[in-house]
């Protein structure tokens, strides 16, 4: 049967994954020195490692995302791994740094190493404007647990001076306007949200702004239901969402993004599911999936986006819409038909966040741990992306199968190392691009052939 137009990307990686079990990742060190405007050294100022090579994300698999803190003369050392993977020891060049701290604005650096003849990398961090905000409870009281800000127009996470538990304020606003939510979490789910504040900011108009009396109220519940369609027991289901509240008035700048709020939760067996708590106001999207459905796709693309809801308060017994998934059994072989055992082929459906952009279907994306972070003390460990679940390794016949996958339009792109020190491209057999299984049928079954050569 012939595969239908792929969506997103396939790979294929790994031709001998047991080459790779015993090697060792080198792990090195490169020293930054943050100072203010003055060249005098910033204490407590974190700094984040995020990219390598300006386009690959952190390898948090290889050394995990931690920031690290400067000491009192302001250096900060990092590790980071001497290749970005094992399978495609890929040399690391240079590693994007985020610096905050809370009296400064954002820095964002990119470090070249290894390092200038031991020299710390210095990066130079200049005040911005300051801002207070004051947070009350319904009663109208200062509130007595700490809380946490969400921002836009911030490339990394913000730090806060706390004064007390009602007070925080920094120095790190950049100039523009900004969207503000104060999100005081609990322990039960049930989180205390704030309306959002929509606020310029310009250092050489008004340095000190001061928000007063922001409210912490309770969010939104929400509860509903995957349709009926869908067979009970629900397996491995879960819903993503993603809360876009509305500004605090009327105003609406296109030109600055979106804030919002993540949040995933598991389907019960019996196909319910309940939020306890989200911003009430503005625009929810729920992407749903579990074991053979996905929620619905949008018209005119390939992307799974679920359905979105207008919020002005609790919203109760939603029913999501369902669409099936396939599966592809597939037979790796080579140009003579040969089956080849020990290819990991995998592709990668996309889910869209309407303002968010994609990522892969499946992602679980929380701000809850961005949030709770800011209330440490001490930085915690960044999670890196997941892993693609819609892959599959060949046995010993070449065969595979990927499950779950939705109907869709799809693309190919395959690549593969054999060694760590040999790159090798993949020629595949331009039958691909077919048609979708026909309606009532969800396999699709397909030799994948392909032809190994040197670069």
């Amino acid at each position: 049967m012939m595969l239908h137009r792929l969506f997103a990307v396939l790979l294929l990686v790994a031709l001998n994954a047991g080459v790779f079990a015993q090697e060792k990742v080198e792990i090195l060190t490169r020293e930054v020195r943050v100072v203010d405007a003055n060249g005098k050294p910033v204490a407590d100022a974190y700094v984040d490692c995020w990219l390598v090579n300006e386009k690959y994300f952190w390898p948090s698999k290889l050394v995990p995302r931690v920031p690290v803190k400067t000491d009192k003369e302001g250096i900060a050392k990092f590790s980071y791994p001497k290749h970005f993977s094992l399978l495609e020891s890929t040399t690391i060049e240079s590693v994007k740094l985020s610096v905050s701290h809370a009296d400064f604005t954002n820095k964002d650096a990119i470090v070249p190493v290894p390092g200038n003849n031991g020299k710390p990398f210095e990066i130079g961090l200049d005040a911005g404007s300051d801002l207070t905000i004051h947070a009350i409870d319904e009663d109208g009281k200062p509130v007595k647990q700490p809380f946490a800000v969400m921002l836009t127009k911030m490339g990394s996470v913000t730090r806060w001076n706390r004064p007390s538990p009602d007070v925080v304020n920094n120095r790190s606003l950049s100039d523009g306007l900004h969207q503000i939510m104060l999100v005081q979490p609990a322990p039960n789910g049930q989180h205390l949200f704030s309306d959002v504040q929509v606020q310029m900011i310009s250092k050489a108009t008004k340095p000190k702004v001061e928000l007063k009396d922001v409210e912490l109220m309770p969010g939104a519940v929400v509860t509903g239901a995957l349709s009926a369609d869908v067979p009970r027991p629900i397996r491995n289901g879960y819903v993503i969402s993603v809360s876009v509240p509305l500004p605090s008035n009327d105003s609406w700048d296109e030109k600055l993004p979106s804030l919002l709020y993540y949040h995933s939760i598991d389907i019960n067996q019996d196909g319910t599911f309940k939020f306890p708590s989200l911003p009430s106001t503005g625009t929810l999207q729920l992407i749903a999936l579990c074991e053979g459905w996905v929620g619905e796709q949008d018209e005119k693309t390939p992307f799974i986006v679920g359905e979105s809801f207008e919020v002005d308060g609790d919203l109760k017994d939603i029913e999501l819409k369902m669409q099936r998934t396939f599966e592809a059994k597939i037979r790796v072989v080579d140009d003579k038909g040969k089956p080849l055992a020990g290819v990991t082929v995998g592709c990668s459906p996309n889910q869209l966040f309407k303002k968010g952009g994609s990522t892969w279907l499946g992602e679980r994306f929380d701000s809850m741990p961005g949030i709770r972070s800011q209330l440490m003390s001490e930085p915690s460990a960044e999670k890196g992306m997941s892993n693609n679940r819609f892959s599959a390794v060949s046995d010993e016949e070449g065969r595979l199968t990927i499950r779950n996958l939705p109907k869709g339009r799809w693309s190919t792109s395959f690549t593969a190392w054999t060694e760590p020190e040999t790159k090798l491209r993949i020629d595949v057999n331009e039958d691909l691009k077919g048609e979708l299984p026909p309606e009532g049928q969800y396999e699709v079954e397909f030799d994948l052939k392909i032809q190994i050569k040197k670069e």
